[in-house]
């Protein structure tokens, strides 16, 4: 039988799934024990040093579940005989997209907002969940922590479940399936041809492989993936420039100090015969002690001259390189500067051969013009 989450694989169908299991507490007396157990994991090392919650099954005397308040995916609100006031559980809730930003937000509505307890504040009482059934890259996991939030990535959530006996509900049983068949999905290359791949055995084949092998090479870069709500997948590789490079090096931030990181993008959607080739620019820049970052060059805010010198300088590197197609980047608001394609008809060890291939090309490409920027003739 087909299973109900490899085909209701949006965010919307986990979010039910969570309410649906929280709502059972009171239903059934291994969903008792579930729950608890659940809680106890949700709040273990929270950010902001809240104490983990401890239940045994019965020690809930109340609890409620809700969806979309203040735009936040889930909230469950609790009470227990253990402790005094409500306890809250708020869950952003992720499957293949990631975190773009939100959580601070929803940190101002939730302190701003939300009514509590005689006596409670926010910082007592709520615990923020980021919930992701995928791998969580090392920026997104830096933006979740540095919102207060606490991350369950895929290895969390599946040692979890994998843990939990199964049960007499099908539903259940099926998200447990699910996540198991994710997990292996996402730390084993497939062995299937590849015109048969998903969207996870894409994402797994370069964080698995191309990562790994590209590694070697010796670059400075970070990875960053993502899915296109079931369109397509997506992972881009960034370009650290030369932090000595003073006219690129604007002090950003600890993390990028740079104000300009080129990449490079692979990109496959739906019934595709190709992975299309991209490469943009990442710009940075601090306003009012936010760090603010954009695809565009006219939207780099402290000077777009040179924000438009340093894009002007990869198209230059870039144009060197046969097959690729430079865009004219005419609109104030382009932000593609390359495009170019690997065609999927080939054996795996060809396309992976192609890809790192390429991807040094491209770094190559992109040491050039960090050379070049740097060098005061060129301005």
């Amino acid at each position: 039988m087909v299973n109900l989450f490899d085909v209701a694989t949006k965010e919307l169908s986990q979010d039910a799934f969570l309410r649906w299991l929280f709502g059972n507490y009171d239903r059934d007396d291994q969903f008792r024990k579930i729950v608890v157990d659940f809680i106890s994991f949700l709040t273990k090392g929270q950010q902001g040093g809240r104490d983990q919650i401890v239940l045994e099954p019965g020690d809930i005397t109340e609890l409620k579940t809700f969806a979309q308040v203040d735009d936040v995916d889930i909230a469950i609100d609790f009470y227990s005989k253990k402790f005094n006031g409500k306890r809250t559980i708020v869950i952003e809730d992720k499957t293949t997209s990631d975190e773009h930003n939100q959580l601070e937000t929803y940190n101002e509505k939730i302190k701003k907002k939300w009514k509590y307890d005689e006596g409670m504040t926010p910082d007592e009482c709520v615990y923020k969940v980021f919930y992701k059934t995928n791998l969580i890259y090392e920026e997104e996991l830096d933006r979740v922590k540095a919102a207060g939030w606490t991350p369950f990535g895929i290895e969390e959530i599946y040692k979890f479940f994998e843990e939990v006996p199964t049960t007499s509900s099908e539903i259940f049983n099926d998200y447990v399936k699910h996540i198991e068949s994710l997990h292996k999905k996402l730390f084993t290359p497939s062995s299937k041809p590849i015109t048969e791949w998903d969207y996870y055995n894409f994402q797994t084949f370069f964080v698995e492989t191309i990562d790994k092998e590209f590694k070697k090479k010796g670059w400075d870069y970070h990875l960053e993936y993502w899915q296109y709500q079931g369109r397509s997948i997506s992972v881009a590789f960034y370009y650290h420039p030369n932090k000595e490079n003073k006219r690129l090096n604007k002090g950003v931030s600890k993390k990028y100090p740079c104000f300009a990181y080129p990449l490079v993008e692979f990109v496959f959607k739906k019934y595709a015969t190709s992975i299309v080739v991209y490469s943009h620019i990442t710009y940075h820049w601090i306003e009012k002690d936010v760090e603010k970052w954009s695809w565009k060059h006219s939207l780099y805010q402290p000077s777009r001259d040179e924000s438009e010198a340093f894009m002007e300088l990869v198209k230059e590197e870039l144009k060197a390189i046969p097959g690729i197609d430079i865009k004219k980047m005419n609109k104030d608001n382009s932000q593609t500067i390359s495009r170019e394609l690997i065609s999927l008809d080939q054996s795996k060890d060809v396309i992976e051969k192609k890809i790192l291939e390429k991807l040094n090309t491209y770094f190559e490409a992109f040491k050039n013009a960090d050379k070049d920027f740097g060098n005061k003739k060129r301005r």
